[in-house]
């Protein structure tokens, strides 16, 4: 019994020795310790614990996980026990593993139970976790205003757990979500904030922190600064997206020999959906070298990429099923005759030494073996018959599901189509927004302002200031848009006169506004 418990104890240790090496970022220690480990003598909470680590080692190191069944068997046991901090970690790992595989609803709502238990918890540094991916998540389906909240609150907590390398990330994270929204200043500042954190990365990390940096400097023109930075992140690791980037500034400045060199290197992307978007624009490169023998070879690889990607998961699933099943069957098929065969062989050897002896005998025995034979072979031509049937049948349902992914494709690019209109929508928003904020500022008054003018500056401002717009959505009742135009002017530092003379109010209006604002809870001052 002492033995146990001091097994026990020492697995317990080794875990969590492996815990920390995972935090410190050293894969390989970690990875011998977790091999050396023999799951069948642990416990119920040993094991659901080296089931945590191992997927936590498959996501850290980007290793494919073959089966999601680890993580599951941890989450069954963490949601029995008391342990709530390691719950938290597990629906974060399955929910990578889950977006990974294009399951976004389901990821996200491992993270919303995160989220939850976290916040019950009170711990940052599970906070900033769940946080940090939420606002990936949120940035990648485009839900633009979710990010930046869940960015913005990665922040918050990161500064009071003091942790740099999350401090960094998500000022990166803040310069890509306000990069991807043209505010040029925000990102500025945020990508200026991130720089100095760029050396608290993991190994992993930093050159993906650099290639963002050197996106900054792209876009600023900067093509010098843009390729150091590239250069330095490929001496760390190489991924094929910086090996994109660098094929993209070079072919900008016209170094044919470079650019083709990092385009091939580019192409090597594991990524189908992102080697489609890389040979589109290498393709595009080689039309203007007038290159055009291999452009239309990149062109065509891009086509049956494309068309690949389409069904593969489902061809490859029904072709798999049916080859297994059709070989099953004719393995089955064939042993059976190779054993009439054999025993036919028997037979006539048999009858053959008793030739002889006994050719009456040998008469009959040949009759019966063939009469046998016979209707074997009309076995096998039915068996034949029920195969053909089959194969005909799942040959239907492919075309069947072919059918339907040209169905949904079609659906796709309908939908593309009405987020590029609300997309542009935004933008045409803003711009007014931007432009009636600049009158403003010079001292313009707003009484010819329509009530679209008004909703156009409001929503502009709100993105200016997101924390002012929070507060007053917080509260019990509504505000009209001109009590909302009141607080942004207070906001812009605007004086009462001011106010006045821009929303043309009297003395007497300008109190009951007021008046009306502190009923529903509101702070005018």
């Amino acid at each position: 019994m002492s033995l146990i418990g001091c097994t026990e104890r020492k697995t317990m240790s080794t875990l969590t020795l492996i815990d920390s090496l995972l935090e410190k970022d050293s894969m390989e220690e970690a990875s011998a310790h977790l091999d050396a480990l023999d799951v069948t003598n642990m416990s119920e909470e040993e094991k659901a614990y080296f089931y945590l680590l191992r997927t936590s080692y498959y996501k850290e190191t980007n290793e494919t996980c073959i089966s999601d069944s680890f993580i599951n068997k941890s989450i069954a046991y963490y949601e029995q026990s008391s342990d709530k901090k390691k719950l938290v970690r597990a629906y974060c790992i399955r929910s990578y593993f889950l977006y990974d595989t294009e399951k976004a609803p389901e990821a996200i709502l491992q993270l919303k139970k995160a989220e939850e238990l976290a916040e019950k918890e009170k711990d940052n540094k599970l906070l900033v976790q769940v946080y940090s991916c939420l606002s990936s998540y949120n940035l990648f389906s485009g839900n633009i205003r979710a990010a930046l909240s869940y960015a913005h609150k990665t922040k918050s907590h990161a500064l009071q757990v003091g942790d740099k390398r999350w401090i960094g990330f998500s000022n990166l994270t803040l310069f890509t979500i306000y990069y991807n929204m043209n505010r040029t200043d925000s990102a500025d500042f945020y990508i200026k904030e991130s720089l100095p954190y760029a050396k608290y990365q993991s190994l992993r990390v930093r050159p993906l922190f650099y290639n963002n940096i050197a996106v900054y400097y792209i876009e600023k023109k900067d093509l010098e600064k843009a390729k150091q930075y590239l250069h330095h992140s490929l001496s760390i690791f190489p991924h094929t997206h910086t090996y994109y980037l660098l094929a993209k500034i070079y072919s900008e400045e016209k170094e044919e020999e470079k650019a083709d060199s990092f385009w091939h290197k580019a192409l090597q992307e594991k990524d189908f959906r992102q080697r489609l978007d890389i040979m589109q624009e290498y393709s595009d490169w080689l039309t203007q070298q007038e290159r055009y023998k291999e452009a239309s070879e990149v062109s065509m690889q891009f086509i049956a990429l494309k068309d690949s990607l389409s069904n593969v998961s489902e061809r490859e699933g029904i072709s798999e099923a049916l080859h297994h099943y059709n070989k099953k069957r004719v393995e089955k098929m064939l042993w059976r005759y190779g054993r009439w065969v054999l025993l036919m062989l028997v037979f006539i050897a048999a009858a053959v030494f008793l030739l002889l002896k006994r050719h009456r005998s040998k008469v009959k025995r040949m009759r019966f073996e063939a009469a046998d034979i016979h209707a074997q072979i009309v076995k096998y031509q039915q068996q034949l018959q029920e195969l053909k049937s089959a194969n005909h049948e799942y040959q239907q349902k492919l075309t069947d599901r072919q059918e339907k992914i040209i169905s949904n494709q079609e659906k796709i690019e309908l939908l593309e189509q009405k987020i590029e209109k609300l997309q542009n929508r935004q933008k045409e928003m803003f711009s007014k927004g931007k432009s009636l904020y600049d009158k403003l500022q010079s001292g313009e008054s707003l009484i010819l302002w329509k009530q679209s003018d008004m909703r156009n500056f409001i929503e502009f401002y709100q993105i200016q200031n997101y924390n002012l717009f929070e507060k007053l959505e917080n509260k019990s009742e509504s505000y009209s848009l001109n009590q909302k135009v009141y607080f942004i002017l207070l906001d812009m530092g605007k004086s009462e006169e001011q106010i006045k003379q821009i929303m043309n109010l009297s003395e007497g209006a300008l109190r009951t506004m007021r008046y009306r604002i502190r009923r529903k809870g509101g702070e005018d001052e």
